[in-house]
């Protein structure tokens, strides 16, 4: 009789914790997805940013240059 009440406890007990467990499982796929997701946008946008740069800088350096040309044709 005491076993067949434990063996009651734990029959509810056993589908709630697969259901917590199975919960936490996929709240963590998810958070680590979503954290990807972001990481590569984050990324993706540095990557623009220093193309930009890279061509800005290389054209002022060619103004540079060519001010540099006029300022020795001057000497």
């Amino acid at each position: 009789m005491v076993k067949a009440r434990q063996q009651n406890k734990f029959g509810v007990l056993k589908p709630l914790l697969i259901i917590i467990i199975i919960s936490l499982v996929g709240f963590t796929a998810w958070f680590v997805l979503n954290a990807k997701s972001e990481t590569e946008d984050i990324y993706s946008e540095t990557a623009i940013v220093q193309t930009k740069t890279a061509a800005t800088s290389k054209s002022k350096s060619s103004e540079n240059i060519g001010s540099e040309k006029l300022m020795m044709q001057n000497i």
